[in-house]
């Protein structure tokens, strides 16, 4: 993202590996970047953490790609605020 073109990455997930991709698709890509702020990058263990609140929170499981979206809630500093 930050380089604003296609980078090839190792795939180095376990608990997100449907959502890890070695090579951005070229469409999808373009997307991003026309419409995205900012991409945050996050560990196994962020999304471990974010598991394991779901589940004392709700008391239902949630798979790896349900952890990521929620990870870094808490860590992301607001840049603007929406009225």
């Amino acid at each position: 993202f930050h380089a604003r073109h296609s980078v090839e990455a190792p795939v180095s997930t376990v608990l997100a590996d449907g959502m890890a991709c070695r090579t951005p698709d070229p469409g999808s890509l373009q997307t991003i970047l026309e419409f995205a702020d900012d991409v945050v990058c996050v560990t196994d263990q962020d999304i471990a953490r974010a598991m394991a609140l779901y589940y004392r929170s709700t008391h239902n499981l949630a798979e790896g790609a349900g952890g990521q979206s929620s990870s870094q809630t808490g860590r992301i500093e607001a840049t603007s605020i929406w009225v």
